[in-house]
C-alpha cells in the first residue's frame, strides 16, 4: 500500500485520554486533511530522545502552523511510530504502524545471514517547512510529558 503524502501547512494535537492515544489533525493546502491517531507509548519511552532531537535543529518553530480548527477527516489512520526527518529547511514526518511480532521476529533474525525488515503496514508521510515540523514536536513533547 502506498503511504498518502500530504503537504502539511498546519496542524492539530488532541489527546483521547479515554483511548491513551494523541489525535493529530493535519491540514495541507489544496488537499483533504489528515487525521492521525498515534499510540505515545514509544514516544513517551524515548521523550529524552526526542527532546535531545528538537534541540538539535536549526531554526525557530513556526508558531504559525498550530490551528484551533481543521476540517475534520473521513480518513483515520492508527500509528505507533512517528519517524521525523529535515534535510536543508524541508521536513518529512512519517506516521507509521508496524506490528511489534515483527519486531520480535527480525530480532531474531538478525543473528542470521539476512537482513532483518519490518514492514510497515499503514502510513501517513507529512512534507512541510522545518519549523511547521519542530513546532510539531514540541507540541507533543509538551502533551506527552505533561501525561507522564
Amino acid at each position: 500500500m502506498l503511504p498518502r503524502v500530504i503537504l502539511a501547512t498546519g496542524f492539530k494535537l488532541r489527546q483521547d485520554r479515554g483511548a491513551n492515544l494523541i489525535e493529530v489533525w493535519l491540514e495541507g493546502s489544496g488537499a483533504k486533511p489528515e487525521r492521525v491517531s498515534v499510540d505515545p507509548t514509544l514516544l513517551r519511552a524515548n521523550l529524552q530522545v526526542l527532546k535531545q532531537y528538537v534541540t538539535g535543529l536549526a531554526g525557530d518553530p513556526d508558531e504559525g502552523s498550530v490551528r484551533e480548527d481543521i476540517a475534520l477527516s473521513e480518513t483515520l489512520t492508527f500509528s505507533n511510530i512517528i519517524h521525523f526527518s529535515q534535510m536543508t529547511g524541508r521536513a518529512e514526518t512519517i506516521f507509521g504502524l508496524f506490528s511489534f511480532s515483527d519486531w520480535v521476529e527480525a530480532a531474531r533474525e538478525s543473528d542470521s545471514l539476512k537482513v532483518p525488515e519490518v514492514q510497515s503496514i499503514d502510513q501517513v508521510v507529512a512534507i512541510s517547512s522545518a519549523g511547521l515540523q519542530k513546532k510539531l514536536i514540541l507540541e507533543l513533547i509538551q502533551l506527552i510529558g505533561t501525561n507522564a
